[in-house]
């Protein structure tokens, strides 16, 4: 028996398919009929693979904290990217001014 763990996160769903980010490595795209009922695009999604020599059993779960938490990282990165930008507005007017 094989039994591994997963995180998964849903960068798309669109017209009955989901475009999942596996392990932060690659994506790929599921049938959406496979995930939760209420899943939807930015969850981060726990799995749990058991695979025997005659099954393979996906237990797929979302994962309210690690969403919560992976939104929170892009809206700091956003903001960071926010400042970053209007430093360089400032910068460039400053210059264009001199």
């Amino acid at each position: 028996m094989h039994d591994s763990r997963h995180i998964w996160t849903i960068d798309a769903l669109d017209d009955g398919a989901a475009a999942i980010e596996v392990d932060g490595r690659q994506v790929t795209t599921i049938p959406a009929w496979i995930l939760p009922a209420t899943a939807k695009a930015g969850d981060v999604l726990a799995v749990h693979h058991v695979r025997t020599g005659t099954s393979s059993t996906l237990t797929i779960e979302v994962d309210s904290e690690a969403t919560r938490a992976a939104f929170q990282r892009s809206a700091g990165q956003v903001e960071t990217m926010r400042r970053l930008m209007q430093q360089r507005k400032r910068d460039g007017e400053t210059a264009a001014g001199s």
